[in-house]
């Protein structure tokens, strides 16, 4: 019930947003149902793994860059460190989220924002990966099987 009503609230903070920055409710509609196009999001969204997280992420990730396009070129403010905590939580929930973290840098371009958005997305992510700090050997260990070879 938990892991709904958090991605819940990340919807609603996604629709809002796509609302503010976009200005019409399609616009926001149409963010929030887009996870639901997949018949994947309606399995796992309930289930203890990572993909309702993964969920979770890309919709305060989404909303975080409404937010971006809202502001236009004023001040960022605190959003590259909120784009570093959503990313560092994506990349801990599932490897599979990491490439989304080149997409922040497309609002941050060369700013000295940027910095500050990989420094926090690195710390995030390690924090994020306290919960399995007992199982980091053995992670180690298989990512660097992979990345030696399939063996075959």
């Amino acid at each position: 019930m938990a892991i709904i009503l958090l991605n819940v609230v990340g919807l609603y903070y996604l629709g809002l947003s796509a609302f503010r920055a976009l200005g019409g409710l399609l616009p926001a509609m149409v963010a929030q149902i887009s996870p639901f196009f997949t018949m994947f999001i309606l399995k796992q969204a309930y289930l203890v793994k990572p993909e309702p997280f993964l969920l979770l992420a890309a919709s305060l990730l989404g909303a975080l860059l409404f937010k971006a396009i809202e502001r236009r070129d004023a001040d960022l403010g605190r959003l590259p460190v909120a784009f570093g905590i959503v990313v560092g939580f994506g990349t801990a929930s599932k490897l599979l989220f990491a490439p989304l973290a080149v997409v922040p840098l497309f609002i941050l371009g060369l700013r000295k924002e940027t910095g500050v958005y990989v420094l926090s997305g690195l710390i995030a992510f390690l924090v994020f990966l306290l919960p399995a700090v007992g199982n980091w050997d053995v992670s180690l260990d298989y990512f660097t099987r992979m990345a030696a070879g399939s063996g075959a």
